[in-house]
């Protein structure tokens, strides 16, 4: 009798669990850093948004945007730690005129070195009210703990994000 030995075609259930734990220590290794990147957009993303709305303010006060009211003054920004708020005059936290707009909910605010937390931009010139030298501003991410240190002169340039 002669016996013909049959091939069989196909993979081993060792090599199916292993080739299964390549891909999925790749999935994850791709996950963790795209996440990664996501949590740096997320804190470049609101430090743009604030330094383009304190431009804009300033620009209020250069050009002597008066919001509706009578007289021209002076035009600002208060900082919170989950928050900024953009007032017209003196910051009153009650005043209706007053526009609240919020970080990225992983993003806050941990130092300032502006007096009561306060940007003023005077009328007319638009310069920082009792600013000396470079002012900072420092927001962190929550997930990361990536910091970001927003350093502004006193006529109201910003010099650095670092």
């Amino acid at each position: 009798m002669i016996f013909h030995k049959k091939y069989q075609y196909g993979f081993t259930l060792i090599e199916v669990i292993v080739a299964l734990l390549v891909f999925a220590s790749l999935f994850t290794i791709v996950t963790v850093n795209l996440l990664s990147v996501s949590y740096k957009a997320t804190l470049s993303e609101s430090i743009d948004t604030f330094i383009n709305n304190l431009k804009s303010q300033q620009l209020k006060a250069m050009v002597g945007d008066t919001e509706g009211n009578i007289s021209k003054e002076n035009i600002g920004v208060y900082l919170a730690t989950d928050k900024y708020i953009d007032f017209y005059g003196s910051y009153n936290a009650q005043s209706s005129s007053n526009l609240e707009i919020k970080f990225d909910d992983n993003t806050k605010l941990i130092n300032t070195s502006f007096p009561s937390s306060q940007i003023l931009f005077i009328s007319g010139s638009g310069e920082i009210l009792g600013a000396t030298g470079n002012n900072t501003i420092t927001l962190q991410n929550t997930l990361s703990g990536e910091q970001k240190i927003i350093t502004i002169n006193k006529y109201g340039v910003v010099t650095s994000v670092n």
